[in-house]
């Protein structure tokens, strides 16, 4: 589990998942339900932490291409050489795909707009914060009409960023406006 956690989005997990279902039923085997280990799993609370231990516990066999883990009362539970080799090398904290960053009070330069939808229709840009065009949506005490046809105000809003893996960095996918001073 805790080597599944610290594989990057798109590694391969076909042996990771098999050991995982081997470590159920041996679970089984020795009296704890399926329920009972996915409590415990669940009930980690730093995933992070148990992710960099588990890369460290089998990082010493990943130097010796043969190498297996063993337990010397459950032999079901040994590591296999095939796990071993598809654990990663370092444990690499896995990037948030999106986080949403709160700007109050700032310029909003609206392109486009439409008088009747508060979701769809609307782009702009935020000078200085987002500075390309990008998708607006209206929050719930916004009626569009009143802002529609016009092109700057103020406003508090929150950007939501998605992580772009091929320019290694976050990029605007939306302004959500949550307020406006008309």
């Amino acid at each position: 589990y805790g080597i599944s956690a610290a594989l990057s989005p798109g590694q391969s997990t076909t042996k990771i998942e098999a050991y995982n279902n081997t470590i159920v039923n041996v679970g089984a085997e020795v009296g704890l339900k399926a329920d009972d280990i996915s409590a415990v799993l669940q009930a980690t609370r730093d995933k992070k932490a148990l992710a960099k231990q588990a890369v460290a516990v089998v990082r010493p066999a990943k130097a010796d291409p043969d190498a297996t883990i063993e337990m010397d009362e459950i032999p079901e539970l040994t590591v296999d050489k095939e796990f071993i080799s598809s654990a990663p090398d370092e444990y690499e904290a896995p990037m948030p795909s999106e986080k949403t960053e709160t700007y109050r009070n700032v310029d909003i330069i609206i392109y486009a707009s439409d008088r009747d939808k508060a979701t769809s229709n609307w782009a702009g840009t935020l000078p200085g914060i987002v500075d390309h065009r990008v998708r607006f949506s209206l929050g719930d005490s916004i009626d569009p009409r009143e802002l529609h046809g016009r092109i700057q105000v103020k406003g508090d809003v929150v950007v939501v960023l998605r992580y772009v893996a091929s320019k290694k960095d976050y990029q605007a996918k939306l302004v959500e406006i949550e307020s406006v001073d008309i």
